[in-house]
């Protein structure tokens, strides 16, 4: 009975430890840095490397980085997915080629790396990470969404980023710590491409750009900085997002 009770005990001290697990950043990085996507892969690489760092650093969270490599990137995500905890905030960041086709059921693109012999529906991941309800999700595609016929030569960007300082990290406490769902966003529009430059392809840029302008706001949204976004840069190409929040 003595060892009854105890074992049931201490199921619970460990149901509720889990329950009560502590919120990390795990994140996983796709970013294509060979052909025609060498010129803004590179520097993606380390803007959103660097920018995980100073989010984590932000908000106070643990950071968990996960490449896919040269592995198919199906398995890549499932492998990472499989680890995802309810209490994590999950960031999936892809930089590379996004095209759609005419059978694709959802706004967001298919995903592809060259080498790596597979691809990803995003709209499956999107749909994997509804199900699996991470404590907060951030999906950002930065890709094309244009049908597999169409292709047009990248744009240089002239662009300025200023580096987050101690000064914007409530900000990133706020958006990253005390947020909860879901955030996906794509560089374009359903049938359109994306412009890439050799500081980084537009999206990227403007994303980080304004994720740590408005984070030296006392209050600022996932709404404002995904709308910001998509306005800073809106007359070369047009982003799609959804936010859901709870």
């Amino acid at each position: 009975m003595i060892i009854l009770f105890r074992t049931v005990a201490l199921y619970a001290i460990l149901g509720a430890s889990l329950l009560n697990a502590s919120p990390r950043i795990s994140a996983f990085i796709a970013v294509d840095a060979r052909g025609d996507y060498k010129i803004s892969g590179k520097p993606n690489i380390q803007l959103i490397q660097n920018t995980l760092k100073l989010i984590s650093l932000g908000a106070g969270l643990d950071l968990d980085m996960v490449q896919a490599g040269k592995r198919p990137l199906d398995t890549a995500i499932s492998s990472w997915a499989k680890k995802l905890k309810k209490s994590d905030i999950a960031i999936f960041y892809f930089s590379g080629r996004g095209y759609r086709l005419s059978s694709t059921d959802g706004p967001w693109p298919i995903l592809s790396l060259k080498g790596t012999r597979s691809t990803f529906d995003a709209n499956a991941l999107v749909s994997l990470i509804k199900k699996i309800k991470p404590r907060l999700g951030l999906i950002l595609l930065d890709c094309g969404n244009n049908n597999i016929d169409l292709f047009s030569k990248s744009e240089s960007l002239r662009s300025r980023l200023q580096l987050a300082k101690k000064s914007i990290y409530k900000g990133i406490e706020k958006l990253f710590k005390q947020s909860k769902g879901l955030i996906v966003a794509s560089a374009t529009l359903p049938g359109n491409f994306s412009l890439l430059s050799n500081q980084g392809s537009y999206f990227t840029l403007a994303f980080i750009h304004t994720l740590f302008q408005l984070a030296k706001k006392r209050k600022t949204s996932w709404d404002e900085v995904m709308l910001k976004t998509k306005n800073l840069y809106n007359n070369i190409q047009t982003a799609q997002y959804e936010v859901i929040l709870k």
